[in-house]
């Protein structure tokens, strides 16, 4: 297999074939978050077998997916979307954020990009794809001058911790808190210094 990862402008019509790429994932494992002394004597993480295999589809959520990313207002020509091809099949893609008025997520860093996304099509998993993807990024944000790269993933996808601790990131933040309609996810924000 040879993966060619093209570099496209963040249009609606880019976003309609990146979307076509599956981001769900099923669980069977899931980190405990452990709050100790209230905090102040740290948090630990504690991988626990689920009862049963849980399927998280976030494109299956009411507003997801990167169709809506479009209706936000924000800017996103500074973005870059990167497309992994297996010929012409697409394999794989990510999504690249920087600093943009109206995004919180990088609060305001304008040192740092975001790996807004990352999803990589059923057959081509465990096979290098989200490697290659992750290494694109990290090279477009070297290209444009940043220092650090921030990603986010939840408690529910072990799989995507271990990726990105094995590409170096360290995890930086802990929001028990984030989302409002997974009361029982925790937000992982990990940051992988360029």
């Amino acid at each position: 297999m040879e993966i060619r990862i093209d570099e496209l402008p963040v249009t609606r019509e880019n976003l309609q074939g990146y979307s076509t790429i599956p981001i769900a994932f099923t669980a069977t494992t899931v980190l405990r978050v452990n709050v100790v002394e209230g905090g102040l004597g740290g948090v630990t993480l504690t991988e626990e077998p689920l009862p049963e295999s849980v399927l998280h589809d976030g494109d299956a959520i009411e507003g997801e997916g990167p169709l809506p990313w479009l209706e936000h207002g924000w800017d996103l020509s500074s973005w870059v979307m990167l497309c992994a091809f297996d010929g012409e099949r697409r394999a794989g893609g990510a999504v690249v954020a920087v600093h943009t008025e109206g995004m919180w997520f990088l609060r305001g860093r304008t040192d740092t990009s975001a790996l807004w996304d990352i999803r990589v099509g059923y057959d081509y998993r465990r096979r290098g794809v989200g490697r290659a993807l992750v290494e694109a990024g990290v090279a477009w944000s070297r290209s444009q001058g940043l220092v650090r790269m921030k990603i986010e993933t939840q408690n529910t996808n072990v799989a995507a911790c271990r990726f990105y601790q094995a590409m170096g990131a360290r995890l930086g933040g802990v929001d028990r808190f984030a989302y409002t309609n997974a009361p029982d996810e925790v937000e992982l924000d990990w940051y992988l210094d360029l």
